[in-house]
Protein backbone atom coordinates (compact mmCIF):
# COMPACT_ATOMS: atom_id res chain seq x y z
CA UNK A 1 0.00 0.00 0.00
CA UNK A 2 1.60 3.26 -1.07
CA UNK A 3 1.31 6.57 0.70
CA UNK A 4 -0.34 9.03 -1.71
CA UNK A 5 -0.65 11.94 0.71
CA UNK A 6 1.61 14.76 -0.44
CA UNK A 7 3.24 16.93 2.24
CA UNK A 8 2.89 20.60 1.35
CA UNK A 9 5.42 23.21 2.48
CA UNK A 10 4.23 25.88 4.88
CA UNK A 11 2.90 29.21 3.60
CA UNK A 12 5.95 30.92 5.07
CA UNK A 13 8.28 28.69 3.02
CA UNK A 14 6.25 29.30 -0.13
CA UNK A 15 6.27 33.07 0.42
CA UNK A 16 10.03 33.07 0.97
CA UNK A 17 10.42 31.10 -2.26
CA UNK A 18 8.14 33.55 -4.11
CA UNK A 19 10.24 36.46 -2.84
CA UNK A 20 13.42 34.96 -4.24
CA UNK A 21 14.86 32.49 -1.76
CA UNK A 22 16.04 29.43 -3.69
CA UNK A 23 15.33 25.90 -2.49
CA UNK A 24 15.66 22.82 -4.65
CA UNK A 25 13.09 20.76 -2.75
CA UNK A 26 10.49 23.52 -3.09
CA UNK A 27 11.15 23.87 -6.81
CA UNK A 28 10.53 20.17 -7.29
CA UNK A 29 7.33 20.31 -5.24
CA UNK A 30 6.02 23.42 -6.99
CA UNK A 31 6.51 21.89 -10.43
CA UNK A 32 4.34 18.92 -9.43
CA UNK A 33 1.73 20.64 -7.21
CA UNK A 34 -0.66 23.02 -8.94
CA UNK A 35 -2.04 24.35 -5.64
CA UNK A 36 1.38 25.45 -4.40
CA UNK A 37 2.33 26.76 -7.83
CA UNK A 38 -0.78 28.98 -7.91
CA UNK A 39 -0.03 30.27 -4.39
CA UNK A 40 3.56 31.17 -5.34
CA UNK A 41 2.38 32.93 -8.50
CA UNK A 42 -0.18 34.94 -6.49
CA UNK A 43 2.56 36.02 -4.07
CA UNK A 44 4.76 37.08 -6.98
CA UNK A 45 1.88 39.17 -8.38
CA UNK A 46 1.41 40.83 -4.97
CA UNK A 47 5.15 41.50 -4.76
CA UNK A 48 5.11 43.09 -8.23
CA UNK A 49 2.10 45.24 -7.31
CA UNK A 50 3.75 46.55 -4.15
CA UNK A 51 7.15 47.11 -5.70
CA UNK A 52 5.83 50.22 -7.49
CA UNK A 53 4.69 51.91 -4.30
CA UNK A 54 7.14 54.51 -3.01
CA UNK A 55 7.57 55.49 0.61
CA UNK A 56 5.63 58.66 1.38
CA UNK A 57 6.54 61.14 4.12
CA UNK A 58 4.04 61.43 6.97
CA UNK A 59 2.85 64.91 7.89
CA UNK A 60 3.19 66.18 11.44
CA UNK A 61 -0.56 66.28 12.12
CA UNK A 62 -1.01 62.66 11.03
CA UNK A 63 1.94 61.61 13.17
CA UNK A 64 0.43 63.42 16.19
CA UNK A 65 -2.94 61.72 15.66
CA UNK A 66 -1.24 58.33 15.52
CA UNK A 67 0.70 58.98 18.73
CA UNK A 68 -2.45 60.23 20.50
CA UNK A 69 -4.36 57.10 19.56
CA UNK A 70 -1.47 54.96 20.78
CA UNK A 71 -1.48 56.78 24.13
CA UNK A 72 -5.22 56.19 24.51
CA UNK A 73 -4.87 52.52 23.66
CA UNK A 74 -2.03 51.92 26.11
CA UNK A 75 -4.02 53.23 29.09
CA UNK A 76 -6.89 50.90 28.26
CA UNK A 77 -4.55 48.04 27.48
CA UNK A 78 -3.31 47.98 31.09
CA UNK A 79 -6.85 47.43 32.31
CA UNK A 80 -7.65 44.86 29.65
CA UNK A 81 -4.33 43.11 30.35
CA UNK A 82 -5.33 42.77 34.02
CA UNK A 83 -8.77 41.47 33.09
CA UNK A 84 -7.30 38.93 30.67
CA UNK A 85 -4.52 37.80 33.05
CA UNK A 86 -6.05 38.28 36.51
CA UNK A 87 -5.34 34.67 37.43
CA UNK A 88 -1.56 35.20 37.14
CA UNK A 89 -1.48 37.60 40.11
CA UNK A 90 -1.15 35.56 43.37
CA UNK A 91 -2.14 38.48 45.62
CA UNK A 92 -5.40 38.93 43.74
CA UNK A 93 -6.16 35.22 43.92
CA UNK A 94 -5.54 35.23 47.69
CA UNK A 95 -7.75 38.28 48.14
CA UNK A 96 -10.49 36.71 46.06
CA UNK A 97 -10.23 33.50 48.10
CA UNK A 98 -10.56 35.41 51.39
CA UNK A 99 -13.65 37.25 50.17
CA UNK A 100 -15.18 34.00 48.92
CA UNK A 101 -14.56 32.26 52.27
CA UNK A 102 -16.05 35.21 54.18
CA UNK A 103 -19.06 35.25 51.87
CA UNK A 104 -19.69 31.53 52.43
CA UNK A 105 -19.13 31.95 56.17
CA UNK A 106 -21.79 34.71 56.40
CA UNK A 107 -24.21 32.62 54.36
CA UNK A 108 -23.65 29.71 56.76
CA UNK A 109 -24.13 31.87 59.87
CA UNK A 110 -27.30 33.62 58.66
CA UNK A 111 -28.86 30.45 57.31
CA UNK A 112 -29.01 28.85 60.80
Amino acid sequence: MSDTVQKHPSEEELIQYALGQECGELEEHITTCSQCYEFVEEMRIVKAAFSHIDEQPVSGSVRNKIFESIKKDTSLSKISHFIQHWYTYPFFIGLLTIFWVLFLYFIYIFSQ
